[in-house]
């Protein structure tokens, strides 16, 4: 592994998941190594294989909900990286902090695309896989996958804000879209 700075593992860990890969990729125990993949997501080359490889050949439909959950999570953030790599300070930031094998791929990617197919999994989590659940009591992840694309169909800078309805501090019934082509600061606040 080249690291150039930053969090760096053991090379037992990377050797564990390429063995992981190799041998037990259609363990139905793999649910939590998969959700727990994305820790590594920054530092590990092989983590997208190895979501991708257990999303398409894992029998269990409990982990492959998980394994899609999870690299939908993955290249959103390869996303995100991608795009800061072309700005100068957050670029030579991320440069320093992890490894050049991971930082080439990202420079090489389109951001767009990246997006584009992590929206695209958390839809397929949603509709194939909404009921699973990451570990045992746990929210089904489409509490997850819906909170997620409405953030990424919604909340982002050039896109349209949602419709908010409430009341002012005088308690004054208020809607967002009455203030429509103004400047609007919102603050949310309460007391308990």
């Amino acid at each position: 592994m080249d690291c150039q700075g930053g969090l760096s593992y053991f090379p037992e860990t990377w050797q564990a998941l390429d063995l992981i890969q190799q041998e037990y990729i259609a363990n139905k125990n793999l649910g939590p190594v998969c959700f727990e993949a994305r820790v590594y997501r920054s530092y590990y080359e092989g983590t997208e294989k190895l979501l991708r490889t257990t999303l398409e050949k894992n029998p269990d439909r409990n982990v492959q909900g998980i394994a899609c959950f999870t690299l939908a999570g993955v290249l959103r953030d390869y996303g995100r990286m991608a795009e800061a790599l072309k700005e100068p300070t957050k670029g030579k930031l991320l440069e320093q902090g992890f490894p050049r094998d991971i930082v080439k791929k990202l420079k090489a990617s389109n951001p767009d695309k990246l997006r584009k197919e992590a929206e695209d999994l958390y839809q397929r989590a949603l509709e194939k896989y909404g009921d699973v659940k990451l570990y045992a009591g746990g929210v089904p992840l489409q509490e997850l996958v819906e909170a997620t694309l409405f953030e990424m169909r919604h909340l982002q800078i050039g896109k349209r804000a949602p419709e908010i309805q409430g009341e002012d501090i005088n308690g004054t019934k208020l809607k967002l879209s009455d203030y429509k082509g103004k400047v609007v600061v919102l603050d949310f606040w309460g007391h308990w």
